[in-house]
């Protein structure tokens, strides 16, 4: 048996709104995903009710059919929805926006129904419906036209009500529903109905309901009861900062819902003139353009204030005109409901907010001027501050009108209360936890548009890139290590890893999110160095970073498995580098097109030293050769990481290095394990550099003999070397044949192409 046919809902007498119907109509895929980090796994769920109602009836779409096949799936997606609902609150139902507006399209599409409904509930819940009570069903009620649907639930040992229903705008989903035996009509949010009697049995009560006619219900369509707005109104200079996508994600976790800003409007009730009974003496005065909330002076010589109830129309005095300020809450003496007023600094006219659901700093709307302004209480001396043009920012600091004094307020995105900020500490962009609700939230502002965006799960990663919700432009944002102020960059520039200066403090730091946890890793005094291994702060986990030379992307190994001298290719433009530090001044030095060859020499760009890298063939770590000359090409290294031996030559056509254990012979055919090519290689007798020959052609059978080649080292010493066979002589050499290099520049000019034969 379904929940859904005994889950009642409170009493509810507001007003009716019909937000969600102006929204776009969508696929069932694109409509939950607003609510997929509400609901687990709906995804799916949406997917299991395309695949059941492939073939709908009643002239539904796939998706219409199916949008009420999953709402009468055993899925949390009903309960949450209508717990939304019923909490009234903006931010709760509006990612169901979508979803509603697609079943209510479906429903739409169904004949109504007029006939004998039933719904039912554990309890006797008879107290909270007298006869001729009017009241709505925020929700999206279900019923059955069969009671013995019931039956089955209902407890033979406690006492249970029942609601029999005269339905006008039911809906019969028997033929789209996941459970077609339940006989289930389904009414929609902002269901009015009227109590017309109550029957009390010892162990069942029934309450018998009708459904209020609806003139506003056209074409079969309801509305949504009224619900809280709460306002976030921003200028064009605010900042904000977003990422994500990753999401996109991710957050991913879908990020954050970001709301687009709500005025709310007000109730008039202001008079000309009032006559009020001083609370002091008990006097009577009358007061020409009385103002509500406004101080008043008795001939007594007494102060006091007063607001009348826009519920019962009685007044509310304070003797202390100090303990009334413009916007409290107000629980009225006379007939205990709540309500707040505001008097407007335009016309001068009051306001009332009548479900005392006005949170400070919203923005609000006369309703006799129609001009919009913004309130709010200092938390030092308790004195209102109004802005006339209504262009506070939340969360910036304040001045008070009255004490001089900086104050902050943050309203929290899950409870909308305030959060005090005495000394000054807030910036947006931080994870706050709220004092009411203690659950974690992050507030910041677009820097292109103004608007606020928020994160409900405090998820935004300092530094990542993240899209504002209204102007769907690109930005990033990072608090400063030392003043905690928003820094951001509107073009997406950023990257982790660099040198940020606070635009606030002018004081240097680094920062970097570790790719294992995400947690934000400081460097406040901006010594981190490039291509260091680095250990999380928060999960102790290693990794490096590398700005890329070309595009100056961050590149992050999440294994910490980069060693200097390596060729890498950029993560994001794809182009080859590599990166060293000198072993003189630790100065940072980058091949933009990777093009360093193990062993060579090296000059750097600050000490002007040279020295020489070589990376282990065996552990890949990175050894430095100080002095000049201190490494050769074919000699011994010992690793001084992994403690083993090895020899070494760069290809004489790709230069990439060729590893051996043991040394190499002079002379003989190497073939290069990167491009193929054979080469051979000679050290000169005099001087001990390399030089070596491969074949251009690589057709060539010809070989290089150490006893019959003639050539020249680069210092011009001269040996004795001839080709086998071939009398002194160039003119039975194949042309292009053989190649000579060196291994260090030469100012000789030597022909290339075909070897000098030098005499004796």
């Amino acid at each position: 048996m379904s929940s859904r046919f005994y889950d009642i809902e409170p009493v509810n007498k507001q007003p009716a709104i019909g937000e969600y119907l102006i929204c776009k109509l969508v696929s069932l895929e694109e409509a939950v995903v607003p609510v997929s980090h509400i609901v687990m796994d709906i995804i799916k769920y949406a997917a299991s009710a395309k695949l059941a109602c492939k073939a709908p009836s009643e002239n539904l779409t796939c998706d219409e059919s199916a949008a009420i096949y999953l709402y009468t799936m055993e899925t949390e997606c009903y309960s949450k929805m209508n717990k939304a609902l019923r909490l009234n609150l903006m931010e709760g139902v509006k990612p169901w926006f979508l979803y509603l507006k697609l079943l209510h399209t479906a429903l739409n599409k169904l004949p109504c129904q007029k006939l004998l409904v039933w719904r039912g509930i554990t309890g006797d819940v008879s107290l909270n419906y007298s006869k001729n009570t009017k009241f709505t069903w925020a929700g999206v009620s279900s019923a059955s036209t069969d009671i013995s649907v019931l039956h089955c639930f209902l407890p033979n040992n406690t006492h249970c009500t029942l609601f029999s229903i005269n339905s006008r705008y039911g809906k019969s989903v028997v033929k789209h529903s996941a459970m077609p035996n339940e006989c289930e009509i389904i009414l929609m949010p902002g269901t009015r109905l009227r109590v017309k009697g109550i029957l009390h049995k010892p162990s069942l009560t029934i309450i018998q309901l009708e459904e209020e006619n609806n003139p506003k219900f056209k074409s079969n369509l309801a509305v949504l009861p009224g619900i809280k707005s709460v306002t976030h109104t921003e200028p064009s200079s605010s900042i904000k900062d977003k990422m994500p996508p990753d999401s996109l994600k991710k957050n991913a976790i879908l990020p954050a819902i970001k709301m687009e800003s709500e005025k709310q409007t007000a109730i008039d009730n202001s008079e000309a003139d009032k006559t009020l009974t001083c609370p002091h003496c008990q006097k009577k005065s009358t007061y020409i353009r009385y103002k509500q909330g406004g101080t008043c002076t008795c001939s007594c010589g007494s102060s006091y204030k007063q607001v009348t109830c826009p519920h019962c129309h009685k007044p509310n005095y304070w003797k202390n005109p100090n303990d009334y300020v413009v916007s409290n809450r107000i629980h009225c003496t006379n007939c205990s409901k709540a309500f707040q007023q505001l008097t407007c600094p335009h016309c001068s006219q009051c306001n009332y907010s009548m479900n005392a659901n006005y949170i400070e700093g919203n923005v609000i709307d006369c309703c006799t001027c129609k001009k919009s302004f913004q309130v709010m209480i200092c938390t030092l001396c308790s004195s209102s501050n109004i802005w006339k043009n209504a262009d506070h920012i939340e969360g910036h600091k304040v001045t008070c009108s009255n004490c001089k004094k900086l104050f902050q307020k943050v309203s929290c995105t899950h409870c909308n209360k305030l959060n005090n900020f005495p000394t000054l500490g807030y910036h947006e962009g931080l994870c706050l936890t709220c004092a009411y609700c203690s659950k974690k939230f992050q507030r910041i502002t677009c820097p292109h548009c103004g608007k606020e965006g928020f994160w409900e799960n405090a998820d935004y990663l300092q530094g990542t890139r993240t899209s504002c919700w209204s102007c769907k432009n690109i930005f990033q944002c990072v608090n400063c290590f030392h003043c905690n102020t928003a820094n951001k960059w509107l073009e997406s520039k950023y990257e982790q890893g660099s040198v940020i200066a606070c635009r606030s403090c002018s004081k240097s730091f680094q920062q970097m999110n570790c790719p294992h946890c995400k947690a934000t890793n400081w460097w406040k005094n901006a010594n981190q160095t490039q291509g260091e291994v680095i250990k999380c702060h928060s999960c102790k986990e290693k990794f490096q970073h590398i700005a890329c030379p070309n595009c100056s992307a961050a590149n992050i190994w999440k294994e910490a498995n980069y060693h200097h001298g390596q060729r890498r290719l950029c993560f994001h433009c794809t182009k080859p580098f590599q990166m060293m530090k000198c072993p003189h001044c630790q100065t940072i030095k980058f091949f933009t097109t990777g093009s360093y060859r193990q062993g060579n020499p090296t000059t750097c760009i600050t000490c002007k030293k040279a020295y020489q890298l070589l990376n282990c063939p065996y552990c890949k770590s990175a050894l430095y050769f100080s002095s000049p000359g201190g490494y050769h090409a074919n000699v011994l290294v010992d690793c001084c990481s992994c403690n083993k031996s090895f020899y070494h030559l760069n290809c004489s056509k790709c230069g990439d290095a060729e590893y051996f254990t043991a040394p190499y012979q002079y002379g003989t055919l190497n073939k290069c394990s990167s491009c193929d090519v054979t080469s051979q290689y000679i050290k000169c007798i005099h001087c001990d550099n390399i030089d070596f020959w491969h074949c251009i052609t690589q057709k060539c059978s010809m070989k290089y003999d150490d006893s019959l080649i003639a050539s020249i080292c680069y210092r011009g010493r001269r040996m004795r070397i001839w080709y086998r066979g071939l009398r002194p002589g160039i003119e039975q050499l194949n042309d292009g044949c053989y190649q000579s290099a060196f291994c260090c520049k030469s100012a000789l000019d030597f022909d290339r192409r075909v070897p000098t034969l030098l005499p004796i």
